[in-house]
């Protein structure tokens, strides 16, 4: 975009990752770099750059573009004294909106005092605790035009004054006074009954207008009412007590967007429509026609075509029906129809997946104590039933062991819970599931404070260029190499694991590490002494020397877990959990992972591949394919906590067009469990082999 009264351009990109249509929105502040001067209003110019990313033939058309000012804005407090709690809710609020198919624009209460919410309907206030009297004075004039505010917690008495009510003050809650609240305000559709949220604080505040009045009151924990307000509404705005918290987010969320459905009566049609237009938004499609097509191209070879039609025709009519409630501005029954569409479709989806044989399919589980601690069996059980058949548990850290360690001090679930080595491999293998012991290396953060205090005063953590020490021990240690050996080789030598699994195999970063003992161990290999320490290593004419020596303290160890296990058990698998992009990051982390498999020390290894971009996951897959012996063992890290399920199911298919072997999945716990193995196990990890209309398959 060119400002015309000083010629001066801004911009912003996208990307287009697949055909079909596509909207892309720019906010203001996408658009950099922004001269102080630039006016918006004397824009004359806009000019459109496409960038090929590969040797495609390809062609875009762009059929609109128009500018426009949402309706919602959510006002982050920069100035706040507590500045990072003011972004984190401001973000919070972005989401919930977002998951309700609404568009807010973000902006700041440096961004109010320029005028920013001129032609906006709702101003949200999260977090907003140092307001200045020259954003008060926009916002005056915002509720004079008819704008109206919710605000949270914070009151100051101008912003009181503005929503028609009075601050009395803050009060702690010693009594559990404010448990929940419960709503009183029959004219609010869609309300809530009841919100739990146990609240430690609120800011009291009463009505001090004749439009202002209380619609919800807390209860404590017994159900009974108390004379603080939780909720106030007036016809300038809304105002909650206090912060948002997550312990009840269905009825939150449900309460959060009644309120402002009151405020601003345009909240459900924007949801509506938003939700109509995301129907077709599966598996990295644009267009609902788009998903259609191809599932039914996939039914006809899949052993499950029947259902899929039978939730295809679902989707139909659930579509038609949201079609026709938004005609009749029946925005709420439009909106419900559209979402059960997309789940009925996502159904649709999942169900003409086909499975593939002899694949190896793992889930990462953090904890190390099974998504219902002490009931390792449970865990398993469930993996087992939706298709996978390996696991790699987190079973020991840097400076802690979830079993008895002949080195490691015992965390604090092997205290509560028992072994858990002991408990999952014995889970794993009556459910013919192999087991991959997994480790954080290095990392003591998890340890006893005396372990801790000890490392420190053995000169053992990592320190960066600035000489601050971190909670990381030092790789270039000869006793750390010695207690990360260790530590692995006992769990060879004590239990029947199938692998040993190596994870945090690296240094934190290019600033570390810089102790007394790195200078000591690199002049001594070297056998010359380093002139200006760290500076010459850092950024000086050594760089380039120090970094191939970090990457070599790291391949040393890998290199002896991989040589002394195996001379312990010639069936042990080695393997490792590593950064996505070798090219980039070896020199970053000292993680040399395709020598590594060059050299023989894994037996597999698992790039985390973690994005959400079908696009880029492919890339990397492309590229982890280049870098690699041909006969390397890959297993494709997934990272599932960032996705949906029928995301997770399109890069699994994604890996098997890449003649992958399998693939892991990160993490596995009870958002996993709950909203996406379901999806997986009603087809693409389907196991047994079938034969349908001529075509003989694997579901």
């Amino acid at each position: 975009l060119r400002c015309g009264t000083t010629e001066s351009w801004v911009s912003a990109s996208g990307n287009v990752n697949q055909t079909g249509r596509r909207l892309w929105v720019f906010e203001k502040d996408d658009f950099a770099p922004f001269p102080d001067n630039f006016d918006w209003s004397t824009v004359d110019r806009i000019r459109l750059s496409p960038w090929k990313d590969r040797a495609d033939s390809t062609y875009l058309r762009f059929y609109e573009i128009y500018a426009y000012s949402p309706g919602i804005y959510i006002v982050e407090g920069t100035r706040s004294h507590f500045s990072s709690t003011a972004a984190d809710l401001a973000e919070q609020f972005n989401s919930i909106l977002s998951r309700h198919h609404l568009s807010p624009a973000m902006i700041t209460d440096i961004n109010v005092e320029e005028g920013r919410l001129k032609g906006a309907q709702l101003a949200i206030y999260p977090y907003n605790d140092n307001i200045s009297d020259k954003e008060l004075d926009r916002l005056e004039e915002f509720v004079d035009s008819g704008g109206k505010i919710l605000a949270f917690f914070n009151l100051k008495s101008e912003l009181a004054d503005l929503l028609g009510i009075d601050n009395k003050g803050w009060i702690e809650d010693p009594n559990g006074w404010f448990q929940s609240y419960q709503f009183d305000a029959d004219d609010i559709d869609f309300l809530p009954e009841k919100v739990t949220q146990d609240s430690w604080n609120i800011r009291h505040a009463s009505p001090s207008r004749k439009d202002a009045r209380v619609i919800a009151w807390w209860h404590d924990s017994t159900g009974s009412q108390q004379e603080y307000p939780a909720w106030l509404l007036s016809d300038t705005g809304a105002f909650k007590s206090h912060i948002i918290l997550d312990e009840d987010p269905e009825n939150t969320e449900q309460a959060i967007i009644a309120i402002m459905g009151h405020l601003y009566p345009r909240t459900l049609e924007e949801m509506a429509r938003g939700a109509f237009q995301d129907i077709g938004k599966i598996a990295y499609h644009e267009e609902y026609e788009q998903v259609v097509s191809e599932i039914e191209a996939q039914a006809k070879i899949s052993p499950r075509h029947e259902e899929a039609y039978h939730y295809l025709r679902h989707t139909d009519n659930l579509r038609n029906a949201s079609a026709s409630y938004m005609e009749e501005n029946r925005y709420r029954k439009a909106y419900d129809k559209a979402i059960k569409a997309r789940e009925a479709l996502i159904e649709a989806y999942a169900r003409v997946q086909i499975g593939r044989p002899d694949e190896f399919r793992a889930m990462w589980e953090h904890a190390g104590t099974g998504i219902k601690p002490g009931d390792w069996e449970y865990s398993v059980s469930l993996l087992k039933e939706v298709g996978f058949n390996a696991i790699i548990p987190n079973l020991l850290w840097g400076g802690s062991a979830h079993y008895e360690s002949e080195y490691l001090p015992a965390s604090d679930e092997y205290y509560e819970y028992g072994d858990q080595v002991a408990q999952v491999v014995e889970a794993a293998h009556e459910k013919d599931m192999s087991i991959h012991a997994w480790k954080v290396h290095w990392r003591v953060n998890r340890a006893p404070q005396d372990f801790q205090d000890r490392m420190s005063n053995e000169n053992r953590l990592q320190k960066n260029v600035d000489g601050e020490e971190s909670d990381w021990l030092c790789p270039s240690h000869p006793d750390n190499q010695e207690l990360e050996l260790n530590s692995m080789l006992e769990l060879v030598e004590k239990y029947d694991v199938e692998g040993l699994h190596m994870d945090y195999i690296r240094y934190q970063n290019e600033d570390y590490c810089y102790c007394d003992g790195c200078r000591q161990r690199f002049e001594e290999e070297r056998g010359e002494s380093v002139p200006d320490w760290p500076d010459d290593c850092y950024s000086g004419n050594l760089q380039q020397e120090y970094i191939e020596w970090r990457a070599s303290n790291i391949t040393r160890l890998v290199r002896s877990i991989s040589q002394e296990a195996r001379t312990l058990d010639p069936d042990i698998l080695i393997s490792a959990a590593v950064t996505a992009n070798y090219e980039r990051d070896w020199k970053r982390y000292g993680q040399d992972w395709v020598t590594w498999c060059q050299e023989g020390y894994l037996d597999f290894v698992c790039p985390m591949n973690y994005t959400t971009s079908i696009h880029r996951f492919e890339r990397l897959l492309q590229r982890q394919k280049d870098w690699l012996p041909e006969d390397m063992i890959v297993y494709s890290g997934i990272g599932a906590y960032v996705l949906s399920a029928d995301e997770v199911i399109a890069q699994i298919r994604m890996v098997r067009e890449y003649n992958l072997p399998g693939f892991v999945l990160f993490n596995y716990d009870e958002q996993a469990a709950e909203n996406i193995l379901p999806y997986l196990e009603k087809g693409i990890l389907q196991h047994h082999t079938t034969s349908v209309r001529g075509y003989h398959l694997y579901q």
